[in-house]
C-alpha cells in the first residue's frame, strides 16, 4: 500500500511540474521512511496559500511557485538545493532538501511550520541574490508570514 502511494504521488508531481500553472505549486521528492502524512501536507499546504495569496497583488514578473522539497537521509548527496527566477514561465523554482532528522520526528504541526519558515527564508534569499523586477518578492515572503501566523501554527 505505501508503495502504491509513494508511486502516486510521484507521477502527480511529475504531471505536476511538467503542467504550466499559476500560483502555488508545492510538492516533494521523499525517501520511503518519510511519512506519506507529511508528503500530503505540502500540497494542502499549497492549496491554503492559493486560497488566500494572489500573485498580481506583488506585480507583474511572476505568477507561480514550484517548490519541490526534497526529503532524503544525509548520504544521498545527489540532490542539491536550487532556487532561480524563470523569465519565460514567469515562475520561481525552489528545489530544497530538508532537514531529514528533524522531518522524521516531526509532528504535523512542527512540520508545517517548518516547511512554511523554509519557503519564507528561500524567498528571500532569492532577492538577496537577485531582485525580479516588477515583482516584490519580500511583500510575497511577509504575505506568506503573516498568513502563517494565523493559519499554520
Amino acid at each position: 500500500m505505501i508503495l502504491k502511494q509513494k508511486t502516486f504521488i510521484f507521477e502527480t508531481m511529475q504531471t505536476a511540474i511538467a503542467t504550466p500553472h499559476r500560483g502555488f505549486l508545492l510538492t516533494s521528492a521523499a525517501w520511503k521512511e518519510v511519512p506519506e502524512l507529511l508528503c500530503l501536507e505540502i500540497p494542502k499546504i499549497g492549496e491554503q496559500l492559493n486560497q488566500a495569496i494572489k500573485f498580481q497583488d506583488f506585480g507583474e514578473a511572476v505568477s507561480s511557485v514550484l517548490f519541490i522539497a526534497v526529503m532524503v537521509p544525509a548520504s544521498h548527496d545527489d540532490h542539491r538545493n536550487d532556487c532561480r527566477y524563470n523569465l519565460k514561465k514567469k515562475q520561481i523554482k525552489i528545489v530544497y532538501k530538508l532537514d531529514y532528522d528533524f522531518v522524521m520526528t516531526a509532528s504535523v504541526s512542527q512540520f508545517r511550520a517548518y516547511f512554511i519558515e523554509v519557503l519564507i527564508g528561500k524567498l528571500k534569499q532569492l532577492h538577496k541574490q537577485k531582485a525580479i523586477s516588477d515583482f516584490d518578492t519580500v511583500g510575497l515572503a511577509d504575505a506568506i508570514c503573516a498568513l502563517s501566523e494565523r493559519v499554520f501554527h
